[in-house]
Formats: structure tokens, sequence, C-alpha cells
């Protein structure tokens, strides 16, 4: 029988606080061994496409894989939003987060597991078990109305949110793909008021060369305006995803001296 996907919300690029490369450890050494141990097949944003935008094929994983698993460390602004879309629509979500991650909501009425953030190996094995625990008692508890991860349930809403049948969503024209686009623009605008807190700041374009070419001045000025670094690392990283994107319209001589500059910049951000 083939095993069920789990769609795995987590941050993707590095957070400030930790070191380089900690949360793929986590999703490769923890997550998605804990998802296997369970019977079922790990899926992560960045496999279906790498974006920090949240597009129409992600949206229909965070909506229709039978289980979800949400690791809140570090407050990601993208994963809590995504969480936000799936708890609307009262899907099954195993809640994670590291120990040395302070919450910024109540989440004690919620059933949520804690892992240990280090990368030792008997930790690891622990948090491999926890997670697996975790996902298999959500996995019972899906269909049962008592259910405590559920904020429909909690807060004694009427109903979850509902998407049209599958035929529909083929139908540009239809009521389902409107609200997919609807999800994918507050998306969008919660991104922007998460890397900007002033209209000074980066004004970005999709599929536009000569913007790339310039972001990283504009992002130079936010450096030199004094600008947190947290918004500079967020900057930084669309920088670099919307490089890896435009990579096969850019010369080896613009994809060279834009990585020396990300470089000196990302040095600034590690200070």
């Amino acid at each position: 029988m083939d095993k069920k996907e789990c769609f795995i919300i987590m941050p993707i690029a590095d957070q400030n606080g930790y070191e380089e490369g900690h949360f793929k450890l986590v999703y490769e050494d923890i997550i998605k061994v804990a998802c296997e141990k369970a019977g079922f097949v790990p899926v992560r944003a960045d496999d279906v496409k790498q974006t920090n935008l949240i597009h129409k094929d992600i949206l229909q994983k965070i909506l229709e894989t039978p289980m979800a698993i949400c690791d809140m460390s570090s407050n990601n602004p993208n994963v809590l939003f995504e969480l936000g879309i799936r708890q609307a629509f009262d899907k099954p979500v195993v809640l994670i987060k590291d120990k040395i991650t302070k919450s910024i909501f109540d989440i004690s009425p919620l059933r949520y597991t804690e892992y240990i953030s280090t990368h030792r190996y008997r930790d690891v094995l622990k948090s491999q078990n926890l997670i697996k625990d975790a996902i298999l008692s959500t996995e019972n508890a899906a269909n049962d109305n008592k259910n405590i991860n559920s904020l429909i349930s909690l807060l004694s809403l009427p109903s979850a949110a509902e998407l049209k049948p599958k035929s529909d969503i083929e139908d540009k024209n239809s009521i389902n793909y409107m609200l997919l686009q609807q999800i994918s623009d507050m998306q969008l605008a919660v991104q922007n008021l998460t890397n900007n807190i002033s209209s000074n700041q980066l004004q970005i374009e999709y599929g536009n060369k000569d913007n790339i070419l310039s972001l990283v001045t504009q992002l130079r000025k936010l450096i030199n305006d004094g600008y947190p670094r947290q918004i500079i690392q967020n900057n930084y990283d669309d920088i670099k995803m919307r490089l890896n994107e435009m990579s096969d319209f850019l010369s080896k001589v613009e994809k060279d001296k834009i990585n020396k500059e990300l470089q000196e910049i990302k040095q600034y951000i590690n200070e």
C-alpha cells in the first residue's frame, strides 16, 4: 500500500540565532526520519517549489495532505501563516518546536511536542521518537471531535473552511481558484509586512532581470540606514531566492558580481 504524505511546515532558510544549515539538519535527521517511522512520506515546501511565497501547488499540499507537521521554532512568520491556513481548514497537524524558542502566543491549550535542538546522537534519536509518537497520536485523534489540536473545536467554531472539489480547481474562473489566489495574495502581504517597515525598503518584482541586478544596491542602503539585522536577513534571503530563479537569464559575470556582494552582506549579518 502506498504511504501517505505528510507536509512539513518549517523554516527553510537559515534563521537568526541558529547555526548555518541548522534547520536542514533538523529536517533530514529528525523530522524526515520520524515521518518515515510513522509510515508517512515527508514533503517539504522546497520539494514542491523553491520560493518564500505560497503558490497554488504548495497550497494544495497544505490543504490536502492527510497529515502535516508544523515546526514553530524561531517563530518564522511564513511558518505561522501556513499553520493558520491548515488550522482554518481543520486538518490534522502535529505541532513541534525546539526547547529554546519562546512562544509568541499561548499554545498551552494545544498539544505540542518539544524537541532538543542540538544535533547530538542520543538527542536526535529521542527527538525522532517523540515526533513519531506525536504523528501517530494525531493520526488516531484526527476524527475525534475532542481533538485538542483543532482550533475549530477549541474555539467552538461552527465549521471549518472548505474547498470545492478538485474538478473545479482546474477552472481558473472557479471560486476555489479565486480562494487559492486570495490566500496567496494574503501571504504576499504578510511577507511584505515582515520584510518591510517603511516604503523605502526593497521593492521587488518577479521576472525582471534589471530589477534583480539593482537589489544588492538597495539592500546595502538598508544596511547604511541602520535597519535591524532580521530585516536585512529576510531581504537577503529573498535576493538569493530570486537569483536562483533567474539564474538562466544572467551571465556568469553578473552572477559572480552579485554573489561576491552577497557574500560581504552575509558576513555583515553574521557579525
